[in-house]
């Protein structure tokens, strides 16, 4: 079930994160049933402390959870977001999170994690105010939380009687960046209490981008009043965002390459990824766009924007007889901006037709020939979150019962959750420096060396020539959901059901991929400095406008049994079948996947579910070693599922089906097997979190394809936290790694390590000073796809570089 303190002792109205030394010790709330700790439960769950999370110091949202065990994520975009998010093999080549599921104190902020445009991890970043970040993989997530089959990952608050808080400033000591933390605690009688807390940041990032590509502030906080006679609790939690950061995308990197293996990746001639951010150009900062009636306005390249205000209530109510009632509501209202200048550097050949040539459109050498070898040949995409509002609630009764040696518990919930997507997208083909500090415009002119008619207006060859379509639609899921747990002595049984009532409704259109008109854009010739017009083909929005008016419902279930060996040690296994609702993706089918009356077609109802069966064995111990403490959580798993879904992008439509396509249906089944180890071990000052990943993943392409090694699945992930406590003064080391991985166009890509630093010292009362470096040996790591363009050239996503900020916090 969603994370509600409900789950938790009404006095403390809020779970408190247990001692490192006993980490199973901690109770479970989320996607789970009963007041069971860890080692009580027959799912695979992990937690993040606070002190974790700072101490990883990941570059982003979604590096952080390569820390947690069975979580794979592929490259490092930054903290803007838009990274694939999988999970134990569960994802698809369409991209996104749609297995994984993130959420706020019990409540997912978008239900859907691979929205177009709008993934999960645009909305949520670690802050002062989460307390721990609590994540289940498999099991229960299909049945006591909704569209998360695979994996629910939530950010609990700091909630109970915090006393005090604490200011903090960080800044980066190599690269332009500053952020200021706050939280602060107290009691505003002895029933009422509240925390709040939160951040701003600005700066130019460590790939030292031409101008501020953070400039963001959040504020989260919450107010519990609890009632009389310990009876339980009202509390209100509210969050208010403006958040601007970058997605990088990579730029051209040089590697060896023997036969298909593919090592030691390094800086390009032209580019060195790790500190050169090519999409925020001070050449660049700012493109013409074409709205739906042609009109061209220019819009910053500001990476992704959010704004979110949102308001939540969670209610407890102890009945008494063991029947107690939670609530868990939410309403926000939420918007966005998706601005990036997309890197796909590619000879300059290719880019060029007969009798053309380069001109640079700006920057020092402006109007003059441009004779480089590579150019940057992709597309500048604005993209308008207008609406991604939503309005939930999670109500359950729980009853627990007590009848000597049976005993137990029953919860009967039901979530409805309804959000609406509105966004339209404007993409256009774009051409650029494939140099990584401050490429210029390249624009395409009518002759050779330079010479002729221009042909592009600030390297756009076009408006809406790429993905293009807009759409509003509202989607709405009704859950009755129930679990029932039966303590037999040593032996626990629990099953779960829920019934998934998904509806879509409202409108979509698209393009036909044929040009609608002609834009007529005044400009400055840069070789003469004279004034011309220069015609370019408009795209538009042309295609049908779709009715979207559907609605599918599933079944889900889990079943499960615990086996407590010891009071130290447990054994269990869990089976679980699950499906996973598509939702904007459907969207993007020519011909549609509608009916002219909104409801699905064939192709559409094909392509409307993917419904995944999880199988699971594991066992969880506690206990003494070398005089400290130690917690090991080990899980084997086995999946299976099958997906039919709209892919937009050529590269994947090459790699996996071997077809030269802009988009393409890519209709697939998987399977996967794996064994997923979380440990933790505490003596005296040394502290230790150890997480590692084997994943044995395989594809078919088609319904009928032999399967295949999934690529871009590593077969060992590992994570890791070491520190040291000795009086005032604590060290640490982090790493995240992988071993080789399998790139989609068959090649073999060598594995990679990233190390962090962190030091903290407190040399007087109420004061702290802090030092952490990311990437601390400067590892040229790539950890996500790459593209190879010859001559031991590819287009890569790779780590940022060595990063090192400092930090003063004044606690009171």
């Amino acid at each position: 079930m969603p994370a509600f303190a409900a789950d938790q002792a009404p006095a403390a109205a809020a779970a408190t994160t247990p001692a490192a030394d006993d980490t199973l010790g901690a109770i479970v709330v989320t996607a789970s049933t009963g007041s069971r700790t860890k080692l009580d439960t027959s799912t695979s769950i992990s937690s993040l402390t606070s002190a974790d999370i700072q101490n990883f110091n990941a570059s982003s949202t979604a590096e952080l959870y390569r820390l947690i065990p069975g979580i794979q994520v592929a490259g490092t975009q930054g903290d803007g977001g838009n990274s694939n998010i999988g999970v134990r093999g569960l994802r698809t080549p369409t991209g996104g999170s749609p297995f994984v599921q993130i959420q706020e104190d019990g409540l997912p902020v978008v239900l859907f994690g691979d929205i177009q445009f709008g993934n999960n991890d645009y909305w949520t970043h670690p802050m002062v105010t989460d307390e721990r970040v609590e994540a289940i993989r498999g099991g229960t997530a299909a049945t006591l939380a909704s569209q998360a089959i695979g994996a629910v990952l939530n950010h609990i608050s700091y909630t109970g009687r915090n006393e005090g808080g604490f200011v903090e400033v960080e800044k980066g000591a190599n690269y332009d960046w500053t952020k200021v933390n706050f939280r602060l605690g107290g009691s505003i009688n002895e029933s009422t209490y509240y925390n709040i807390g939160g951040y701003y940041d600005v700066g130019h990032g460590i790939e030292h981008a031409d101008y501020n590509v953070s400039n963001s502030y959040a504020i989260k906080g919450n107010v519990t009043k609890e009632f009389a006679d310990g009876k339980g609790y009202i509390r209100m939690l509210f969050k208010v965002a403006d958040t601007q950061e970058p997605s990088y995308n990579g730029c051209l990197s040089s590697a060896n390459v023997s036969g298909t293996s593919v090592s030691g990746f390094g800086p390009s001639p032209v580019c060195d990824a790790r500190n050169t951010a090519p999409g925020y150009s001070s050449l660049n900062s700012s493109v013409l766009f074409a709205d739906a009636s042609g009109n061209l306005a220019r819009q910053p390249m500001d990476g992704i924007k959010t704004k979110e205000k949102m308001l939540q209530f969670q209610t407890h109510y102890d009945f008494g007889g063991g029947l107690t009632v939670d609530d868990n509501a939410r309403i926000a209202r939420m918007s966005g901006n998706f601005d990036v200048q997309f890197y796909g550097a590619g000879p300059t050949s290719g880019a060029v037709g007969e009798g053309q040539s380069l001109i640079y459109a700006n920057g020092p050498n402006a109007g003059q020939a441009f004779t480089g070898a590579y150019v940057s040949n992709s597309n500048a995409v604005h993209t308008n979150m207008n609406h991604m509002d939503h309005i939930a609630n999670d109500l359950a009764a729980h009853y627990k019962f007590d009848q000597g040696s049976f005993k137990g518990d029953l919860k009967l919930g039901y979530l409805y959750y309804s959000q609406r997507i509105a966004e339209d997208w404007h993409s256009n083909p774009s051409l650029n420096e494939a140099t990584g500090s401050t490429p210029a415009e390249l624009d395409l002119v009518s002759g050779l060396n330079g010479t002729g008619n221009l042909l592009a207006a600030g390297g756009q060859t076009g408006f809406n020539e790429g993905w293009n379509q807009q759409f509003d639609i509202t989607f709405t899921d009704n859950a009755p959901y129930a679990d029932l747990n039966v303590d037999l002595g040593k032996l626990n049984l629990d099953g779960s059901i829920r019934e998934e009532i998904f509806a879509g409704n409202g409108w979509a259109q698209g393009s036909t991929g044929a040009a609608v008109g002609t834009a007529h854009v005044s400009q400055v010739d840069p070789r003469t400095g004279s004034t011309v017009v220069t015609s370019l083909p408009l795209l538009g929005f042309d295609g049908v406008v779709n009715a979207v008016n559907f609605s599918e419902h599933a079944t889900n279930w889990s079943v499960g049994a615990l086996y407590k060996v010891t009071d130290m040690l447990s054994t269990f296994a869990r089976a679980s079948h699950g499906t996973r609702f598509n939702a904007d993706r459907l969207t993007n089918s020519i011909p549609s996947y509608f009916n002219a009356n909104g409801s699905l077609s064939a192709s559409g109802l094909a392509n409307a579910a993917f419904p995944v069966d999880q199988y699971e064995l594991g066992l969880k111990n506690r206990g003494g070693l070398f005089g400290g403490r130690y917690t090991v959580e080990l899980t084997g798993f086995y999946s299976k599922y099958t997906i039919s879904s709209q892919e937009i992008s050529q590269t994947n439509c090459e790699n996996l089906l071997g077809i030269d396509e802009t988009t393409c249906i890519i209709s697939g089944k998987y399977k996967d097997t794996g064994l997923e180890l979380f440990t933790t071990y505490r003596n005296s000052g040394l502290a230790l979190v150890l997480s590692a990943t084997y994943d044995h993943s395989k594809v078919a392409a088609s319904q009928n394809a032999p399967f295949a090694k999934s690529p871009n699945i590593p077969d060992l992930t590992y994570s890791g936290l070491v520190s040291y406590t000795i009086k005032q003064a604590e060290i640490g080391l982090s790493v995240n790694g992988q071993t080789s991985t399998l790139g989609g166009d068959g090649r073999t890509y060598a594995g990679s390590a990233l190390f962090g630093l962190f030091a903290k010292v407190r040399p007087a009362d109420h004061i702290q000073l802090g030092l952490d470096v990311y990437n601390l040996f400067n590892s040229y790591a790539t950890q996500g796809a790459a593209s190879y363009i010859g001559n031991g050239l590819f287009n890569a996503g790779v780590a940022q570089g060595r990063a090192v900020k400092g930090s003063v916090r004044f606690t009171f």
